[in-house]
């Protein structure tokens, strides 16, 4: 694989920042800052961003395609993903990390997210958080809040029936507030773990066969809806 990093001189001259398929992107701490314009979807293996760099992105498709051992996203400095749907494809477990906001230890705010790998890969949380602003889509792998991290997602969160995802203890909300005709999170024949979490979510929606469990989650539900599926927290099961 190769590694690219965005150099103090490229930027001085306007060059521009081409990236290909497996190719590891290193943003440092430049005078002007690169903008990766224009829609085609982009396929890289890791995207770093030291403290004080800074990337944005368009309306397009930006795939993680990294490999075993490798934080696929590790983000120190900061990263504008308005219109981009982020989709993580990595073929094995691998860490969205980084202290965002210069190593403010800030979460790392995302406009869509997709976690999508060949199989049954974990992606785990290991910064202060992640924020969806738009929809979280879980359909194959796991989604893991690792040391309880927190997630929020202000769109539509939807696991498929290979999807998992995982919360642990951590402070969670999907789309909070929203009333009950709208579901927040829908679990489409796929895993969800609340663990011992907070969760606050506008709408909870079960379709199809399905594992929700949990031990001794807080969870604040503004509309439920199901087709006879079971919830079980620890010794009580409660069949909707």
């Amino acid at each position: 694989d190769s590694a690219y990093s965005w150099s103090a001189s490229q930027a001085a001259y306007g060059q521009a920042l081409t990236i290909t398929f497996q190719d590891d992107i290193v943003i440092p701490d430049v005078t002007h800052d690169p903008i990766i314009a224009g829609t085609s979807t982009v396929t890289i293996n890791s995207l770093r961003i030291v403290s004080g760099g800074r990337l944005t992105t368009g309306n397009r498709f930006f795939d993680i395609d990294g490999e075993a051992g490798n934080r696929c996203l590790d983000i120190d400095g900061e990263w504008t993903t308005t219109n981009t749907t982020v989709r993580l494809v990595t073929g094995a477990d691998t860490e969205i990390a980084g202290n965002y906001g210069d190593s403010g230890g800030g979460v790392i705010p995302f406009n869509n997210l997709t976690i999508a790998p060949g199989a049954s890969y974990t992606f785990t949380i290991n910064t202060a958080g992640i924020a969806v602003a738009g929809d979280l889509t879980i359909s194959a792998g796991e989604l893991d809040t690792g040391s309880d991290r927190s997630l929020t997602v202000g769109g539509l969160t939807t696991v498929s029936a290979n999807g998992t995802l995982t919360l642990n203890a951590s402070d969670c909300g999907f789309n909070e507030g929203s009333g009950d005709a709208f579901f927040g999170l829908t679990i489409d024949e796929g895993l969800c773990d609340f663990g011992t979490a907070t969760v606050n979510c506008g709408g909870l929606k079960l379709v199809g066969a399905n594992a929700v469990t949990g031990t001794a989650a807080t969870i604040i539900i503004d509309g439920f809806h199901t087709t006879g599926e079971v919830l079980n927290f620890a010794d009580h099961t409660y069949d909707f």
